[in-house]
């Protein structure tokens, strides 16, 4: 039987806006600050406050399950999200023990998570809660902390193009139409881009109905629409900043755009693999600090997730997602990543950075291209998943094994997809090309062919030998992007931040410089009270296979993994203990590893 159909949640003009005002107005009712009360629609009467209190993280699908069922069940409740509130994190932990969201409040004590609520709205007890009277749903501390804390800001930052005075708009329009109407005898026409800058490396693969900046402004002058080339550049550069038009290929002298290759929007074919997601539109104007703009992305993201999840939170309408005017807006703000420079971040900053790239980079992909399905897929999805940063280009693999673990082989290489060797091309021979996922040299005045169809050529000795620690690196001596590389031993806590729980999700989900210590200690508690589990009469480990992939990170040997895996479980939890005598008592120790679930929640 075919599960709920995702739908889109009715929000405000942006991602989020009006929930957030609408948060903020339940979590003041709730605590006596001047508002009622909320349930999911319209807000509750001041004088009958809400007897159940939700404690949620930005696009949490088991957040949303849970609540969809309390209304459902025709039950108020206040939300209380920890992104805007991330100073009740600590009274929260203190007071339940718990370390995932939903947490789910009555009279003072919790129910538990999503599956526990449900079922208790299934048997009745939680109604049966209810009707002892009223109450206040949170615990004193958590409430007292609440009330203490002031709510974070938020809300997106607006990225918009540029406004152009009423003058400009019509000369770029006027410009427009006379470069869309030249025919035969104007600038646009097929260009082959095969290289020449860190936006060119599309295979020499033909790109239509494109021009040269410095030509278009040429023959603005020529027909009369400007007075001069220069006044040409100009109109261009404004058609550029209004987002008329995309960029194909950034060449020539770094800051000018004369020997750029563009296209007009509407002539822009859909996204690919192997090329940057967020390349299209040029960002001309100054970008904010880099965790800055990592943290609104993401945030973005996570709402704009949020409203394309069914209400039991299981499937995600990737499709609704991708035409709506949400996401197109999204997609238009990682252009700002062209202009951030992450490498001068301090550790713990380009950590928080580019752990939110990952994140935001997959769904970006998955929305965009689709989820890959097979294992050919995944390893092109990967790959070729990729975005200009600070002029340079990112897949996720580089973020994930080059930045992130340090610069250290794939576990997942066993079959490698090299770039081919480069070629020149007639038409692009400018510029310093960068390879987009290996990091290879390429010689000067030479043009970087895309990555090839997946082959299966012979994996490499060392993964045959089960060595696969001993694989080339990501990065290559030379390449700019090791300015980024984090400083070893590889924390392997980040694992747990690229994926979320299979019953809850870690509650700090957007990560900055101040947090990223605190949200991966609780990403990785929360993960592997989850994901493992310990029999101690038959000595057997059964753990999550993401600690086979990436053995090396935790520990030289399968014992030393699973020394790491006990200092990094909640102390004092159950499995914890558990493990913990296993491992001191005389005997060895068996591990068994679960499959991984490749499944989509499409």
């Amino acid at each position: 039987m075919p599960g709920p159909s995702p739908r889109r949640r009715p929000t405000g003009s942006s991602p989020g806006s009006s929930s957030a005002s609408l948060l903020l107005a339940t979590t003041m009712g709730l605590f006596g600050l001047g508002a009622a009360a909320s349930q999911a629609g319209p807000l509750a009467d001041a004088a009958s406050p809400a007897k159940v209190a939700v404690i949620t993280t930005a696009g949490c699908p088991f957040c949303v399950k849970v609540k969809s069922a309390l209304r459902g069940a025709g039950i108020e409740y206040a939300e209380i999200d920890l992104d805007r509130y991330p100073q009740a994190l600590d009274a929260v932990k203190k007071a339940t023990g718990q370390l995932t969201v939903p947490q789910v409040f009555v009279g003072g004590s919790l129910v538990g998570g999503a599956d526990r609520t449900i079922a208790e709205l299934e048997s009745g007890e939680l109604q049966a809660r209810l009707g002892k009277g009223p109450g206040e749903p949170l615990p004193r501390a958590v409430k007292s902390a609440l009330q203490k804390a002031q709510p974070e800001a938020t809300e997106i930052t607006a990225v918009d193009a540029p406004a152009l005075s009423p003058e400009r708009m019509r000369a770029a329009l006027e410009a427009k139409r006379a470069l869309r109407g030249a025919g035969a005898a104007g600038p646009l026409r097929t260009h082959r881009v095969g290289g020449g800058g860190p936006l060119c490396f599309l295979g020499g693969a033909g790109e239509d109905r494109c021009f040269v900046v410095g030509e278009g402004a040429a023959y603005l002058a020529e027909v009369g629409a400007v007075p001069s080339r220069q006044d040409g550049l100009a109109v261009v550069g404004d058609m550029l900043k209004g987002r008329m038009l995309q960029v194909v290929c950034k060449r020539g002298p770094a800051g000018s755009p004369v020997d750029w290759i563009v296209r007009f929007a509407e002539d822009a074919p859909p996204p690919v693999l192997g090329r940057p997601l967020n390349a299209p539109f040029a960002y001309v104007q100054q970008g904010r600090p880099a965790v800055e703009v990592s943290r609104d992305l993401r945030r973005r993201m996570l709402r704009l997730k949020g409203e394309f999840l069914s209400d039991d939170g299981s499937r995600v309408d990737y499709g609704g997602m991708r035409a709506s005017p949400a996401f197109a807006e999204f997609a238009e703000a990682t252009a700002e990543l062209q202009v951030v420079d992450p490498s001068a971040l301090p550790p713990d900053e380009r950590k928080a950075f580019f752990i939110n790239i990952y994140n935001i980079i997959i769904i970006h992909a998955t929305v965009a291209l689709g989820a890959p399905r097979t294992g050919g897929d995944r390893l092109k999805f990967f790959a070729g998943a990729m975005y200009d940063i600070g002029g340079h280009i990112y897949s996720a693999d580089d973020v994930e094994h080059g930045v992130l673990r340090c610069n250290r082989p794939s576990p997942a290489s066993l079959v490698s997809v090299p770039l081919p060797p480069a070629k020149s091309s007639p038409a692009c021979r400018t510029g310093t090309p960068r390879a987009p996922t290996s990091g290879r040299p390429v010689p000067p005045r030479r043009c970087l062919t895309a990555l090839p169809p997946l082959s299966l050529p012979r994996p490499p000795q060392w993964y045959l030998l089960g060595m696969p620690e001993r694989g080339p690196a990501p990065f290559k001596e030379g390449d700019p992007r090791l300015r980024c590389v984090l400083p070893g031993p590889v924390d392997p806590r980040l694992h747990f931040s690229l994926v979320c729980g299979a019953k809850s999700c870690p509650p700090v989900r957007v990560f900055d410089g101040s947090n990223i210590d605190e949200g991966l200690r609780l990403a990785a508690e929360s993960f592997l009270e989850d994901r493992t589990e310990v029999d101690e009469r038959r000595r057997l480990v059964t753990a999550s296979m993401i600690l086979k992939w990436y053995r090396h990170d935790f520990g030289a040997d399968e014992r030393g993994m699973l020394e790491e895996v006990t200092r990094l479980m909640r102390p004092g939890s159950e499995k914890r203990l558990a493990l913990e005598r296993l491992l001191e008592s005389a005997g060895g120790v068996a591990v068994t590893y679960s499959p991984y679930d490749w499944g989509t929640n499409s």
